[in-house]
């Protein structure tokens, strides 16, 4: 008498499950690893302020309120200031932007603005490259 009579004769199948079993492991893993190398040589740095922005035109001024967010410091915002369609001045905010400061410029310095007049203005952010805020505003009757 051997020592295997007690064994089915299909106990080979089970090692075939086993075996099935540890490649899928083994592939997984593989597929983990590589994937966690990979999503960790992404570049993920976010340089964009998030920041509130909000704009408003009253002839001759322009003015951008910071109403909330991030403090942007100096240098870092332009503003796009076009009449018409034609740009007519690109300044950079000198000063930190914060939570409730306010940027205004006369329209006038810059260009003649009639009552058929349309100003655009536009705020980037210039380190990301992003724009944070856009509009435009028809001039009209006073």
């Amino acid at each position: 008498m051997t020592d295997f009579e007690f064994l089915p004769d299909d106990a080979r199948s089970q090692s075939e499950t086993v075996g099935v079993i540890l490649l899928t492991a083994v592939v997984v893993i593989v597929v983990s690893t590589t994937g966690m190398f990979y999503l960790s040589s992404v570049d993920s740095t976010d340089d964009e302020p998030r920041l509130s922005v909000d704009g408003d035109f009253s002839r001759p001024n322009v003015t951008i309120a910071h109403t909330g967010g991030d403090t942007v410091p100096s240098g870092e915002l332009r503003l796009v200031l076009s009449v018409n369609g034609s740009r007519a001045n690109v300044t950079t905010l000198d000063r930190q932007f914060g939570p409730g400061d306010r940027w205004e410029l006369n329209v006038s310095n810059y260009a003649n603005v009639s009552r058929e007049s349309v100003v655009g203005l536009t705020v980037f952010h210039v380190p990301s490259e992003s724009r944070l805020y856009g509009e435009e505003y028809a001039v009209g009757e006073e």
